[in-house]
């Protein structure tokens, strides 16, 4: 079944409910069409009086006899509605065909001078139809990623919370272990119901599993954002309540192994930058909420001031609540634009009052105006949240490079290894997209990453390939054409090399049991 919001309501709802409910995305829709529902429960508004006194049988005998009237009255004036949309389609017909004529020739080569414009795209009506589903997949995947992330940090936040109850129960005294037995089956109810959800094991979730430490670090990372946050706030109170808020956040920092100059708050690009810009991002989404309630408030106490009521109190009423929403909304706007002045410049979008008229001066340039505005929103957080992640994949990669180096170990796991993250970065390395994805700061830092494989992997080959002089390396700039992946002068490994890293033999089994001990 096909959903399709009133063309007038659509407006007032988030970005998800105009890209997948508009009637002007929805095929054999018009504009108009829902407004036909509206106008049949607004007949029926004398029926309030009488129908709070009646039976249920009664109101309901009511609303049917309404509403057979009103679709009685809607087929008496059928030729007359038929032949005005009649006319209408026409105009807008002739009209648009002369316009999307006009464009077309202000797009032709013909009318620019040599070096002024070299070419000019025009999208065709198939890629418009691909983009449009591509919007929609958008929205249809946004929320099921957002549930699974927050059910993973909820497994992760329960099973820690089962550790610490079953070690309180172990050292408490016997009169207290009722209590804390059944806060801790209330605990395994829940964890079981989730791990059930995405048919986990409890083993998935051990000490020593990726699971357990990805969602660690990335429980961690919050925790860090919010003791910079205390220690900040606490510098204004006593010197001991600073020197505890202190010492909490250096026991963070340490227990995630990072440096305090990556969670540095007055660097932008720091890690502290990052969750500003995440909290930009959500008041960013709150306060258009906020606006879009109050304009749809607005338009509705519009909609009754021009069809007219009765009493000069209600009509002072309505125009005193039109002019507060009005300024409520241009506070709104405001709000949201400071906002947006605090991101870099080249992602800066910025609304105006023009684009929240209502229905008798608004027009589609407002309209697409808006949507082109709240689309570059949703693509500003889906390219910081994707940057963002990967930052936190380089981290834990790097730490476990370094890892490997200090140890020094020599054998099958940590080759497979490497050489899996190293095909990794080159596949990022020759994606063509990969400006549209990752700023510079983050092509720079997968470049750091690729230096350290390559000095783990340098040895590993001069032993393995004693004829070889050196392995692919990674050129000093991101190139994005498929057929420059290689560099000139450097050796590719064939499918017998890599036959030949994976049958290595293990040269030292305790010291691989010394490195999982410490990753």
């Amino acid at each position: 079944m096909r959903t399709c919001v009133n063309a007038f309501h659509v407006k007032a709802h988030e970005l998800k409910c105009q890209i997948k409910h508009s009637p002007k995305r929805q095929h054999g829709l018009g504009e108009s069409d829902g407004e036909g529902t509206e106008r049949d429960w607004d007949s029926k508004r004398h029926l309030v009086p009488a129908g709070r006194s009646s039976s249920p049988a009664a109101r309901l005998q009511m609303l049917s006899s309404q509403s057979q009237h009103y679709a009685h009255r809607l087929r008496i004036r059928l030729p007359i509605l038929l032949e005005t949309r009649y006319r209408r389609a026409r105009t807008n017909l002739a009209y648009y065909t002369q316009r999307l004529a006009e464009l077309r020739d202000q797009a032709s080569l013909q009318d620019h001078k040599d070096g002024e414009i070299d070419i000019i795209a025009i999208r065709s009506n198939s890629e418009l139809a691909q983009l449009a589903q591509e919007q929609v997949k958008y929205f249809e995947t946004k929320q099921e990623i957002a549930t699974k992330e927050a059910d993973h940090i909820n497994i992760y936040l329960l099973i820690s919370k089962q550790e610490d109850t079953e070690r309180e129960i172990a050292k408490s005294a016997a009169v207290f272990r009722p209590a804390l037995q059944t806060k801790l089956n209330e605990c395994n109810l829940k964890l079981s119901s989730l791990l059930a959800k995405y048919r986990y094991n409890r083993t998935d979730w051990g000490k020593e599993t990726n699971l357990r430490a990805e969602w660690h670090r990335r429980n961690g990372n919050e925790k860090i954002y919010n003791a910079i946050k205390k220690v900040a706030e606490s510098k204004i109170k006593s010197g001991g309540v600073f020197t505890r808020k202190q010492n909490k956040l250096y026991e963070l920092l340490g227990e995630y192994n990072y440096s305090s100059s990556e969670w540095d708050p007055e660097d932008p690009e720091s890690r502290y930058g990052l969750y500003e810009k995440e909290t930009t991002l959500k008041n960013l989404e709150e306060t258009l909420k906020s606006i879009f309630g109050f304009v749809y408030a607005r338009s509705v106490e519009l909609r009754l001031l021009k069809k007219g009521i009765s009493g000069q109190k209600e009509t002072n009423i309505l125009q005193e609540a039109v002019t507060k929403r009005s300024q409520l909304v241009s506070e709104q706007l405001e709000r949201f634009n400071t906002l947006v002045r605090s991101l870099p410049e080249g992602d800066r979008i910025e609304l105006s009052l023009d684009m929240f008229q209502t229905p008798s001066t608004s027009n589609s340039d407002q309209e697409g105006a808006l949507e082109r505005v709240l689309w570059k929103f949703q693509q500003l957080k889906d390219r910081f949240m994707k940057s963002h992640r990967l930052l936190n994949w380089l981290q834990q990669r790097s730490i476990a490079f370094e890892l490997f180096s200090r140890l020094k170990i020599n054998n099958r796991k940590l080759i497979i290894t490497c050489w899996d993250d190293y095909c990794t970065i080159l596949h990022l390395q020759q994606a063509k997209n990969l400006r549209d994805v990752y700023s510079q700061d983050d092509q720079n830092a997968i470049q750091g990453c690729t230096s350290i494989l390559v000095q783990i992997l340098k040895p590993i080959h001069s032993t393995l390939f004693p004829d070889s002089n050196a392995i692919p390396e990674f050129s000093s700039s991101l190139d994005l054409s498929l057929n420059s992946s290689e560099d000139e002068g450097s050796e590719t490994f064939s499918d017998d090399d890599i036959q030949e890293f994976y049958d290595c033999d293990l040269i030292d089994d305790a010291a691989w049991a010394q490195l999982e001990l410490l990753y």
